[in-house]
């Protein structure tokens, strides 16, 4: 016979950890994004909250119960791999932004490494105003919250 079973769209067919670990990679996109126009330094609380949400991603891909199947736990080891690969690349543009800064500084004869500043370097604080009120303003809608159900 030529009848077939009308069968369910693909989506329903996906294991459920399988549809976490998309959901998961969903918010990483985001994140990833937000490291493609990442400009500042290991110091600054950009960097600082795009490595915390990254993280908090990590663990939430290890927190996915495969139950077993190989397929789940394929799925969510490229998450992984994915997570940590712009990780690695937040913290290069982070040393790339360092080490340009440390060149202009040493080109222009000024030190703004914060050695050598004396108190006022310390009192000052190494995040900068424009990066304290972009964290603030962004502080009441984070990109996790933004895709938390």
């Amino acid at each position: 016979s030529t009848y077939q079973q009308p069968t369910e769209p693909e989506v329903s067919e996906k294991h459920p950890g399988i549809l976490q670990v998309e959901w998961i990679l969903g918010r990483v996109q985001t994140l990833e994004n937000a490291v493609e126009e990442f400009k500042g330094k290991k110091n600054e609380k950009p960097y600082l909250m795009l490595e915390e949400y990254l993280t908090k991603e990590l663990l939430a891909l290890d927190s996915v119960d495969p139950e077993g199947r190989a397929d789940v736990r394929q799925v969510r080891r490229d998450g992984v791999r994915k997570v940590q690969n712009i990780l690695e690349r937040l913290e290069q543009k982070a040393q790339e932004n360092d080490t340009f800064q440390t060149h202009m500084d040493v080109d222009s004869g000024v030190e703004k490494s914060g050695k050598g500043m004396g108190d006022n370097g310390a009192k000052e604080g190494i995040i900068p105003q424009e990066a304290k009120k972009e964290a603030s303003a962004n502080s009441t809608h984070t990109p996790a919250d933004a895709t938390t159900p």
